[in-house]
């Protein structure tokens, strides 16, 4: 089942750019660069990809909550009985993208839903 379409990704993106563009800018007023420390920002707006595809999910499904502690799924939609794990990386200056997770976090996982290949613990 797709949760996620084109529409709803290019609006939770949407606010996620508003976003970094007021923290980048606070940080600044602060003289500081976030963009120094690409590990900082992503941990920065982990949090507002969490807040903002749960958003935009709540606009289509029931129940739709985030929360992203760890053991805690970071999108739940209870009316589909559904977790989403949310994972943002930057691309390395080889071009490569690393997709990590903590392998404890996720063998804690009821279900996890695997493009390809099996996931076991």
């Amino acid at each position: 089942m797709k949760y996620i379409d084109r529409e709803l990704a290019q609006l939770a993106l949407a606010n996620m750019k508003n976003f970094h563009d007021d923290v980048v800018e606070l940080y600044t007023h602060h003289d500081m660069d976030l963009l120094d420390n690409l590990g900082r920002r992503n941990i920065v707006m982990s949090q507002a990809q969490e807040k903002f595809f749960a958003q935009e999910l709540s606009h289509h499904y029931e129940g739709v909550s985030n929360d992203g502690r760890t053991g805690q799924p970071d999108i739940l939609i209870d009316s589909l009985d559904k977790e989403l794990e949310c994972k943002l990386t930057t691309r390395h200056k080889s071009g490569a993208i690393s997709l990590q997770s903590d392998y404890e976090t996720l063998c804690q996982k009821k279900n996890l839903p695997v493009l390809e290949g099996k996931f076991v613990c």
